[in-house]
């Protein structure tokens, strides 16, 4: 059936409150899984939202998304790979 719509729990908790049919029997009529029927009766059931995207909380946030001038990979600048690379081989020359 896909997501369940508010409307549809709402059918499936009057048929519950009848109090003469299973949680197998509304799941049958409505066609809505016996999981789902069980968290409606339950109250733990919770209508689908689209979550929308986290800020990045990088330290780069406030930069614009970009190509890399050193491996070209289409990234929030300066590129994160390149700078770690650059302190590793600055690194390495002072050991």
């Amino acid at each position: 059936m896909g997501r369940i719509t508010p409307e549809a729990a709402e059918a499936v908790q009057r048929l519950l409150a009848r109090g003469n049919m299973s949680l197998r029997a509304v799941s049958i009529v409505t066609g809505i899984s016996r999981g789902v029927v069980g968290k409606i009766a339950a109250g733990t059931w919770r209508p689908f939202q689209h979550k929308q995207p986290k800020p990045r909380d990088t330290p780069f946030s406030s930069e614009s998304v970009g190509r890399c001038p050193i491996c070209r990979a289409k990234v929030y600048l300066p590129c994160r790979a390149c700078t770690v690379r650059e302190f590793m081989r600055k690194k390495d020359s002072h050991a």
